[in-house]
């Protein structure tokens, strides 16, 4: 009796589906179980299983995360139509356990409406404009020359180099040199290990916003997630990331520009001294603390240093596995630069192949494959001539979309060149054939910044040392696979490399 009382429910399920399906004219999409939806066929990468499913039921497609009503876009034209033309209707982010407990949703990326747009502002005038980008050319030099030394000692002695902590110290002290003055990596002992761990809670908490949370998709299993104990060990991981932040805005009060940890004395104002001073949303005080660790945190530290260290890391090995590229790429820096001085950031306009090497990386590797997703608000939306529920979520797979062959001749072949003929495919969040960015209202304000410290570091690479695979890589080079690591996509091995200096001995001093 029991078994035909599940069997029928189960049936009226399925029936329900499918007639709802009908009447409100809802994307194509894959058959799902009932409450939980697609999970099933998603498995560890979920942009792989969801362009499958899309060369199946076509780029625009209908699917559920658990009860979650989502949309996946996986090409460039449908994409330009979502975030563009549809921008205003898919301009809000969904609220999330882990978006509640570590204040994400009071985070430029992940936060709506006037909190949103009055933090964007100040991002827009007053961290992210050409003058104070270029005022801080000589931290980012430096932190650059720093790794650069450290690594001609490793090739000097003849060690493999562990590419992926290097590309991870460069964006990260970078970063953190213009927002706290403060390094993460080469400080002393004791320093290091405090803001090493702040750095391991941030990349907890990144696993978290990636992780599927039962109670965020399945509302009648909340019970599931508590039982589990998920918020408490947020919360635990929360306090311990709310200590350290603390910690960091009460030496930055103690300290002044000139005795911070850089040794120039003409340090410009970092990032934190202009966030102080900036006013509440109400404007009746200073941007409180709930506000200032997500936007440090999560949009000027995290974003920054992930995008830059993992799209590094993955440009890197794909030149190691195409040494021919590699180096041409070097002979068009030996014709621009030289090789009795360090390329500069004044020389990247005029390296079209290196431009072309960090587009064609983004095609391949995007960080995000999937965008962080938008959603509608709570009324029923009407958009492509479909009904879509309320609170419907949008994802844009960008992972999908750079290897669409309508897009792409040989999609999946590294070829840099392909942007050199056609020049016009950019990061600007303006082709929706690239979209590393994101674009429309919610692209990142960032964007500016991070395509600098991309070019410059590969620059600084490649004018500095031939890189070589290792021996004892396997008969097809390198491991080529990729994993999830919470929102991003990673390479799955740790890039190792030898490296050979190839230029004068004092330019690595």
């Amino acid at each position: 009796m029991g078994l035909l009382v599940v069997v029928t429910t189960f049936l009226i399920i399925i029936l329900h589906r499918l007639i709802v399906r009908r009447s409100i004219l809802l994307p194509p999409g894959p058959w799902m179980w009932p409450l939980v939806g697609v999970i099933p066929f998603l498995g560890s990468l979920p942009h792989q299983a969801l362009a499958l499913l899309a060369q199946q039921y076509g780029p625009l497609m209908y699917v559920r995360f658990g009860s979650t009503p989502c949309i996946v876009v996986s090409s460039s034209m449908l994409a330009e139509k979502f975030l563009k033309t549809h921008d205003q209707v898919f301009q809000n982010r969904p609220k999330t356990l882990v978006g509640k407990v570590f204040n994400l949703d009071n985070a430029i990326a992940l936060s709506s409406g006037p909190h949103w747009r009055h933090l964007r502002k100040i991002c827009s005038t007053q961290l992210f404009t050409p003058t104070c980008i270029q005022s801080f050319e000589v931290v980012r030099k430096n932190e650059i020359s720093l790794i650069v030394n450290e690594i001609y000692v490793e090739a000097n002695a003849s060690k493999v180099v562990n590419l992926k902590y290097h590309m991870s110290a460069i964006a990260t002290n970078s970063l953190a040199q213009m927002i706290f003055s403060k390094r993460f990596y080469g400080t002393e002992e004791s320093r290091h290990q405090e803001l090493q761990d702040f750095k391991d809670h941030f990349q907890k908490v990144m696993f978290w916003l990636g992780a599927f949370i039962i109670g965020d998709h399945i509302p009648s299993l909340k019970w599931l997630t508590k039982l589990q104990g998920v918020e408490a060990k947020m919360q635990k991981l929360d306090e311990k990331l709310t200590k350290s932040f603390q910690r960091l805005l009460d030496e930055h009060a103690k300290a002044t520009p000139n005795t911070r940890d850089s040794k120039n004395d003409d340090l410009p104002k970092d990032f934190m001294d202009v966030l102080l001073k900036m006013p509440s949303e109400d404007g009746t005080g200073s941007l409180p603390l709930c506000t200032l660790k997500p936007l440090v945190m999560f949009d000027l530290l995290g974003a920054g240093t992930d995008t830059t260290s993992i799209l590094l890391e993955w440009a890197m090995a794909e030149l190691m596995q195409n040494p021919e590229i590699m180096k041409q790429a070097q002979t068009e820096l030996d014709t621009v630069v030289g090789i009795d001085r360090v390329v500069q950031e004044s020389d990247i306009q005029q390296l079209r192949l290196l431009q072309a090497i960090i587009k064609e990386t983004f095609r391949l590797h995007p960080s995000t494959p999937l965008l962080l997703p938008h959603q509608t608000n709570e009324a029923w939306q009407s958009v492509e001539g479909y009904n879509l529920p309320p609170k419907t979520q949008l994802l844009v797979n960008v992972w999908a979309i750079g290897r669409d062959p309508n897009n792409w001749e040989r999609p999946l072949e590294f070829d840099p060149t392909r942007f050199m003929q056609d020049p016009k495919i950019d990061m600007t969040c303006q082709d929706f054939r690239l979209l590393p960015f994101g674009s429309g209202r919610r692209a990142c304000p960032g964007r500016v910044l991070g395509i600098l410290l991309l070019h410059i570091i590969l620059a600084r690479l490649l004018q500095s040392f031939d890189w070589y695979i290792p021996d004892k890589q396997g008969p097809n080079g390198l491991d080529m696979s990729e994993k999830s690591n919470g929102i991003n996509n990673i390479k799955s091995q740790v890039l190792l490399a030898r490296a050979h200096p190839r230029l004068p001995s004092h330019l690595y001093e």
